[in-house]
């Protein structure tokens, strides 16, 4: 019989990989162990946006079990704020070092009569974190006139170039926030979702996409797309499909650069 502790993952709410909420639920139950004595028998994780979630079950040990049956569940749930008060430390540096994102502020919370423990770990805003890789962005694709564009996990727009901009008819600080369907055609958006989950899988992306301006007209783009250009954030270079692309391999083109 296989008695080792399941690591369960959601995908979050917009397709994030499976991957890394199973790191972070092996590093909580490796820590746990590690920290506790006995790790829990089952962690499900889920990524939301800027909000890590782990639910453990079991792995509550022997001695707490024979205070939780003499009604002390008090001096149960004050053990567990210590022990997790010394683990702090460590598990914030493995979902920082998982997600390449800053933890804001981690918090834990159990219940022993059900045998269960929550780990909440709020994560630095992405225009936060975006900020450490804009200059490289602007020095790299800034004055292109290909299209360049940043999303980040959830499909919205960080940051864009003047070319983006102007394609799309809206302005810089329009743009950030809008999701990737805000700007494809209506009959295009269901396909968006599994394209999306193929570009996460692959690790990148070429082909032809129509774009949607705010004013509605439409372009027929060729894009080259590149999953993680910075952790967390996905470049796509676009150009109109009735263009030749040069062959460059970093951005910062003088003609018609179309390769990330």
């Amino acid at each position: 019989m296989d008695d080792r502790p399941a690591a369960d993952a959601s995908p979050g709410e917009h397709g994030t990989s499976r991957e890394l909420p199973l790191e972070i639920s092996d590093a909580v139950i490796r820590l746990h162990k590690q920290y506790v004595g006995r790790g829990p028998t089952r962690v499900r994780t889920y990524l939301n946006d800027d909000l890590v979630t782990c639910v453990l079950e079991g792995g509550f040990t022997q001695g707490e079990r024979n205070l939780q049956a003499h009604g002390e569940h008090g001096l149960i749930v004050e053990n567990r704020r210590l022990l997790q008060g010394a683990a702090k430390d460590a598990l914030v540096a493995a979902v920082e070092a998982i997600l390449g994102r800053r933890v804001r502020a981690f918090m834990s919370a159990a219940d022993p009569r059900q045998e269960m423990q929550v780990e909440a770990f709020v994560l630095a805003p992405r225009d936060e974190e975006w900020r450490r890789f804009r200059d490289k962005f602007e020095a790299d694709f800034g004055s292109l006139t290909e299209l360049a564009l940043i999303v980040d996990d959830n499909r919205r727009y960080v940051d864009a170039n003047r070319a983006a901009c102007a394609t799309l008819g809206v302005e810089h600080a329009e743009l950030v926030g809008r999701r990737v369907e805000d700007f494809t055609p209506e009959g295009l958006r269901d396909q968006v979702p599994d394209m999306w989950s193929a570009f996460l899988r692959d690790g990148e992306q070429t082909g032809e996409y129509q774009l949607l301006s705010a004013g509605g007209d439409l372009h027929t783009l060729r894009y080259r797309a590149q999953a993680d250009w910075a952790r967390g954030f996905h470049l796509s270079v676009l150009a109109p499909a009735a263009e030749d692309s040069a062959d460059c391999t970093s951005g910062g083109c003088s003609t018609s650069p179309f390769q990330v």
